[in-house]
């Protein structure tokens, strides 16, 4: 019996040559972009491994569109940048609190019954994972 190997975009983390290599730039360019667009940060292992998630990858992708296809200056690159990901920032939920106030709002605006019924299930799981979350500290 042989295991199928996964397919090279399904995997969780990227090391910063796969990264490079899906991106399409050197590594060096990675790092750089790294100190002069803030909202690229990938983890970092204990070791200090840049470990980048797929949307680390999109966000390369984005800049390497803005810098290398539309041609933009840098400075004009990196503020059309920081507009998009700032506009994208609202729908991050950084605390179960604000994952409910975001599925609360989605779901005012929701007609589907089936989709309505969904979005209470994960209410209900993420206020269960928030009260054990609090109760364990």
């Amino acid at each position: 019996m042989s295991a199928k190997k996964a397919a090279p975009d399904s995997k969780a983390y990227y090391s910063v040559g796969e990264a490079a290599a899906l991106v399409g730039v050197a590594i060096s360019t990675l790092h750089s972009w790294e100190q002069q667009f803030q909202q690229l940060r990938p983890i970092r292992t204990f070791t200090g491994r840049r470990r980048y998630s797929e949307h680390d990858l999109e966000m390369c992708k984005y800049i390497k569109y803005l810098l290398r296809d539309k041609r933009l200056p840098f400075r004009h690159a990196q503020k059309v940048f920081d507009s998009y990901y700032a506009s994208t920032q609202s729908f991050r939920c950084k605390t179960p609190k604000t994952a409910l106030k975001l599925l609360s709002e989605v779901k005012e605006r929701c007609n589907d019954a089936q989709t309505i019924a969904r979005i209470e299930a994960v209410k209900q799981w993420v206020a269960t994972q928030e009260a054990t979350q609090t109760a364990t500290q």
